[in-house]
C-alpha cells in the first residue's frame, strides 16, 4: 500500500512538474525576444543605414566594372606597344656515302627574330606605326676535315603615318565612342548618387515613421491615462451626488476605446521599427528609442535657383540631354560614311643587310620613303546597300528630332515639377503653423470644458468630444510636422541635393574595392 502511495506522488509529481515546464514555455513563446535598446536620431539613422546597408557595398562594386569602360575608351588614343620574341635552334647529322667511303656533315642552324611595334592612334584619325625587326640566323656546318659558319643579322625599321582627310577622319568622328563612354560615366555617376540617395530617403522616411508612430504612442498613452483619471473623477462626483451614476458609462466608454486605440498604436510602433532596422540591416531584436524631438527650420526655396539646379543635377532631364547628344553622334556617323575616303600615307624605311649598330652598316644599308594620297570614291548607283545607308541616314535624323522634341518636353516638365515642389514647400509650411494654432485652441477648449464640468456645466458627452478632437489635433499636428520635412525630401530629390544636404561625398578610390573584389592583401 506504501509502495502505491509513493508511486502515485512520483507520477503526480512527474505531472505536475512537465505542465509547470509547458506553462513555462507557453508564457515565454508569448513574450517578443529583445535585445539590447539604442537610442538614435536622424543622423544616426543614416549613417548607419550608409555604414551597414548592403545594397551600397554592391552599388560600388557595378562601379568598379563601369570604370572600366572609360578607361577602355580613352586607352584608344595611348601608344600600343609590343614585342614579340621567337627562337629556333636545329641540329641535323647527316652520313653520306661516296665509292665506298662515308662522309659525315653536322649541321646547327639557329635562327631568331625580335620585333618591336608600336602604334599611336590621334585624336584626328591618323595613326604613326613603328616597326622595328631584328633578326640573327647563324649556321655552322662541320664536314669531316672542315668546318664553315657563315651567320647573318638583318635589321629593318620603319614609321608610317596614315590620316583620312575625309571618311573616318576629324576630331569629332574619331572620338565619338570617346564621347559616348564619357556620357555613359557621367550617368553612371548620377545612377550611383541617386541609388545612395534612395537610401538616405528611404532611412528618412522609415525613421519618421517609427518617430510618429513612437509619438502617436504617447499621445494614446496620455489620452488613455486622462481618460482613467476623468473616470475617477467621475466616480466622485457621482458619489457626491453632483452627477447622475448613468453617466459614468460615456467615461468608462471613453476608456475602452483608449485602450483600444494604445493597442493600435503599440502595434504600429513595433511594424515601424521593424521597417526600419530592415533598412539599417542589424539586429531584428534591436529596441530603439527617439533620441531627439523633430524640429522644424523654415527654408525659402527660391524658384529660379532650384531651376538652375535641377538642369544641372537632375538625372532624368541629364539622360534626355544626353539622348539628344547621342543622336547628334549617330547623325555625323552615318554622314561620314557617305563621304570619299581620301587617304593621306606617308612612309620612311631603313633596312640593313647586317646590324644596325655595326660601325659599317651604312655601307649596307637602304633607305626608302614616300607620301601620297589615295582617293576612294565609290558610286553606289542602284541596290540594297544604297538603299540601307539611305535608310540609316534618315532614321538618324528622325532620331535627332525625336530626342531634340523629348528635350523640351522633359525642360517643361521639369520647370512644372519644380514649380509644384517649391510651392508644396511653402505650403506645408503654412499648414504646419496653422496645426499648431489649431492644437492650441483645443487645449484651451479641453481645460474650459473641464471646468465647466466641475461646476455642473457640462456633461461627460462634451468633455469626451474635447478630449477626442485635442488628440486628433496633436496627431494632425505631428502628420503635417513630418508632411513639411518630407516636402523638402522630394524637393532635394528633385534637385539631386540630397547627398550634399547631409554632407556625404562618393567614394572615389574604387581601386581599393577592387583590390578587395579581387582577392588581394
Amino acid at each position: 500500500m506504501k509502495r502505491f502511495i509513493g508511486h502515485c506522488i512520483l507520477v503526480a509529481t512527474l505531472i505536475f512538474t512537465t505542465a509547470a515546464v509547458w506553462a513555462d514555455d507557453a508564457e515565454k513563446a508569448k513574450t517578443p525576444v529583445t535585445g539590447k535598446t539604442i537610442k538614435m536620431t536622424l543622423t544616426d539613422a543614416v549613417s548607419l543605414a550608409l555604414r551597414s546597408n548592403r545594397n551600397i557595398a554592391i552599388y560600388y562594386l557595378n562601379r568598379v566594372m563601369q570604370k572600366y569602360d572609360l578607361e577602355i575608351a580613352e586607352a584608344e588614343f595611348l601608344p600600343n606597344v609590343r614585342v614579340d620574341l621567337s627562337s629556333s635552334p636545329t641540329l641535323t647529322d647527316t652520313y653520306t656515302t661516296t665509292a665506298g667511303s662515308k662522309v659525315k656533315t653536322l649541321k646547327e642552324a639557329w635562327d631568331a627574330d625580335a620585333i618591336l611595334k608600336a602604334t599611336q592612334t590621334i585624336p584626328t584619325g591618323g595613326e604613326f606605326t613603328f616597326s622595328w625587326e631584328n633578326a640573327y640566323t647563324s649556321t655552322r656546318t662541320r664536314t669531316d676535315g672542315g668546318a664553315a659558319a657563315p651567320y647573318t643579322s638583318p635589321s629593318i625599321w620603319s614609321l608610317n603615318f596614315t590620316q583620312p582627310l575625309l571618311k573616318g577622319g576629324g576630331l569629332d568622328y574619331t572620338q565619338a565612342s570617346l564621347t559616348r563612354a564619357r556620357l555613359a560615366e557621367q550617368e553612371n555617376i548620377l545612377s550611383l548618387r541617386d541609388s545612395i540617395s534612395g537610401i538616405i530617403v528611404a532611412t528618412i522616411n522609415a525613421y519618421n515613421s517609427f518617430y510618429q508612430s513612437s509619438r502617436n504612442l504617447k499621445i494614446r498613452k496620455t489620452a488613455l491615462e486622462e481618460a482613467k483619471k476623468q473616470l475617477e473623477t467621475n466616480k466622485i462626483l457621482v458619489e457626491t451626488g453632483r452627477m447622475a451614476s448613468n453617466e459614468l458609462v460615456q467615461s468608462e466608454s471613453h476608456v475602452a476605446d483608449q485602450e483600444f486605440s494604445y493597442e493600435g498604436a503599440l502595434s504600429t510602433l513595433e511594424t515601424d521599427r521593424l521597417a526600419l532596422i530592415d533598412i539599417l540591416d542589424i539586429d531584428k531584436t534591436t529596441q530603439i528609442t527617439p533620441d531627439e524631438e523633430i524640429t522644424i527650420k523654415e527654408r525659402t526655396p527660391d524658384y529660379k535657383r532650384c531651376m538652375e539646379i535641377a538642369l544641372e543635377n537632375n538625372t532624368g532631364f541629364i539622360q534626355t540631354v544626353n539622348a539628344v547628344k547621342r543622336s547628334e553622334l549617330d547623325l555625323m556617323k552615318h554622314e561620314n560614311e557617305r563621304l570619299w575616303a581620301l587617304d593621306l600615307t606617308a612612309q620612311y624605311e631603313e633596312d640593313y643587310d647586317y646590324s644596325m649598330w655595326k660601325n659599317d652598316a651604312d655601307d649596307d644599308k637602304t633607305r626608302e620613303w614616300y607620301v601620297g594620297l589615295t582617293l576612294t570614291a565609290p558610286f553606289e548607283l542602284y541596290g540594297y546597300e544604297r538603299i540601307a545607308k539611305r535608310k540609316n541616314l534618315l532614321l538618324a535624323k528622325k532620331s535627332l528630332k525625336v530626342a531634340r522634341n523629348d528635350l523640351e518636353e522633359a525642360r517643361s516638365d521639369l520647370e512644372t515639377d519644380v514649380q509644384n515642389k517649391v510651392r508644396n514647400v511653402y505650403t506645408q509650411m503654412k499648414l504646419v503653423e496653422r496645426a499648431k494654432k489649431s492644437l492650441e485652441l483645443a487645449r484651451m477648449k479641453l481645460e474650459f470644458e473641464k471646468a465647466k464640468l466641475n461646476v455642473g456645466r457640462s456633461t461627460i458627452f462634451q468633455v469626451v468630444s474635447f478630449q477626442n478632437t485635442l488628440i486628433d489635433k496633436q496627431e494632425a499636428e505631428l502628420n503635417q510636422t513630418l508632411s513639411y520635412l518630407t516636402s523638402l525630401i522630394t524637393l532635394d530629390t528633385l534637385l539631386g541635393k540630397t547627398l550634399e544636404t547631409w554632407n556625404i561625398e562618393l567614394k572615389g578610390n574604387y581601386k581599393e574595392i577592387e583590390r578587395e573584389l579581387m582577392g588581394y592583401k
